[in-house]
């Protein structure tokens, strides 16, 4: 579930506005008073809370993992899950959804947070919740025995209201006196400097002479934080954009180490692209189920004319198979192998084992990087035939992909020169890939129609023809792009 909240301080004399007014079409129901005990986990170090993460138990609640999503002005958004369990014991899925953040360092109590709470919610028509206001009287204590304690009002929106209602009260509540507290996590108040830190990983700022480097790291910091980050969600699997984004980034980080090969100890960097290999070959298979369900969902919607009811059942074995590769990748992470190899990365985005001329100025030995990757690319280019095959326009695709990561990793130092260069080779990889994605689906349905009834399998067979109709016609338009991108690249800053 997703939660959008806004967390404000004030002192024991505030007293809370009339509030009816920001949300006129909401009706207020009476306030409910609740005692809330929480004892947070972490690791020694708090490593969780230095990525923005919480995992807690609730008395009459359960057990919690919170992981952050998204700031947007003084709203903070983040993704909660529940589990089930007994207040003395660790969850194993909620640790496993954790792990890569605290990546095999022991989880243990490291504070206990009482609060006294009196909550004011507001209801629209249909009686889903518009938002919630807490006032809370809060009391902390670390597992060092020192204490600590405030007075913080929640905001919390309802699910599906706009965020706008939540600056609306949050102008209100300020106006009256309360304070805005961005770092508002209740335990980080109690655990000091430590929980306020940076994570494992910082993507560091570039200055004008940065060297090439101070590039490489940048550039591998990105990844590895995205990567950290998104595993969680790509476990959870609620929004297919947790695996696509996970695979993204381990993708750019494959991309990248063969990219800065010449700049880095060349068997480090083989030998990391390759661990990383079956991390990306699991997150592929769930990524490559979710553009299909995708796919046919959209392809099904344009053409009313098939058989819904039919096809369903394609999309319920797909589904099937979406599950079976989830539960493979779970299980992968759930292993604990990755542990060590996010070690590495994160170790690697610190500080990378680069060559002697790798502390030189960025400029022309990053710029002669990317032009390898672009005389790949157009020697590829070059030897299709009138009538490239998908595959050889699949391998297209994928030195594009690899032109552009590398030129979005120099964005930094070249980036008004590199950015109209990278835009063209964007719209390519899409043209490229919605011609893949409909090869491939049409090959998916190929396969596996024999195993669906008749009528099923007919819903198939349309969805085949209409595909490979997409696919025939989609690909042509690839060209014009590239040739933008081929102009753009004649340009002095990739001469």
């Amino acid at each position: 579930m997703l939660e959008r909240e806004a967390k404000l301080l004030a002192d024991e004399a505030f007293e809370l506005p009339p509030l009816d007014q920001v949300a006129s079409q909401a009706k207020r129901q009476p306030a409910v008073a609740q005692r809330i005990e929480d004892v947070y986990y972490d690791t020694v170090d708090l490593r969780l809370l230095r990525w923005g993460c919480t995992l807690r138990h609730r008395n009459r609640q359960g057990w919690t993992v919170k992981l952050p999503v998204a700031r947007s002005g003084a709203a903070l958004i983040r993704n909660e899950i529940n589990f089930q369990g007994p207040a003395d014991q660790l969850p194993e899925p909620a640790v496993d959804l954790v792990a890569s953040f605290s990546r095999g360092h022991p989880l243990q109590a490291v504070a206990t947070v009482s609060t006294d709470r009196t909550a004011h919610s507001w209801t629209g028509a249909d009686g889903e919740l518009v938002v919630e206001l807490a006032e809370d009287a809060v009391q902390c204590e670390a597992a060092n025995g020192i204490k600590t304690s405030f007075h913080q009002i929640e905001a919390e929106l309802g699910p599906n209201v706009e965020l706008s209602i939540l600056d609306d009260f949050i102008d209100q509540l300020t106006a009256a006196g309360a304070q805005p507290d961005p770092g508002g996590i209740k335990v980080a108040k109690v655990l000091g400097a430590d929980a306020r830190g940076a994570p494992d990983v910082v993507v560091p700022p570039l200055g004008d002479w940065a060297s090439a480097r101070e590039v490489i790291q940048r550039a591998i910091a990105r990844s590895v934080r995205q990567l950290i980050t998104e595993l969680p969600a790509a476990q959870v699997g609620a929004d297919p954009g947790g695996v696509h984004q996970a695979r993204v980034a381990t993708r750019r980080l494959r991309s990248d180490l063969r990219t800065f090969r010449p700049l880095l100890d060349a068997s480090w960097a083989t030998a990391l692209q390759q661990d990383l290999r079956p991390l990306a070959a699991h997150l592929g298979r769930v990524r490559d189920t979710d553009v299909l369900l995708q796919l046919f969902r959209t392809t099904l919607d344009e053409h009313p004319e098939i058989d819904q009811q039919e096809a369903q059942a394609i999309l319920g074995l797909l589904e099937l198979e979406r599950q079976a590769s989830r539960a493979v990748l779970n299980d992968y992470l759930a292993r604990g192998g990755i542990d060590a190899l996010l070690d590495r990365l994160v170790a690697a985005a610190a500080d990378p084992p680069t060559r002697a001329k790798a502390d030189r100025r960025a400029g022309k030995q990053l710029t002669a990087l990317v032009r390898e990757r672009w005389r790949r690319l157009d020697e590829a280019v070059a030897g299709l035939g009138s009538e490239p095959s998908a595959s050889d326009l699949h391998d297209v695709r994928i030195l594009t992909k690899r032109t552009r990561y590398a030129a979005e990793a120099i964005v930094p130092p070249f980036g008004p020169a590199a950015r109209p260069f990278i835009k063209p080779l964007t719209t390519v990889q899409d043209i490229l890939g919605d011609h893949n994605d409909a090869m491939v689906g049409q090959r998916w349905l190929a396969k596996n129609a024999h195993r669906l009834e008749p009528g099923p399998a007919f819903a198939a067979g349309r969805l085949i023809q209409i595909l490979l109709h997409e696919a025939q016609a989609g690909p042509r338009t690839w060209t014009v792009p590239y040739g933008e991108a081929a102009h753009k690249r004649s340009q002095r800053w990739l001469r």
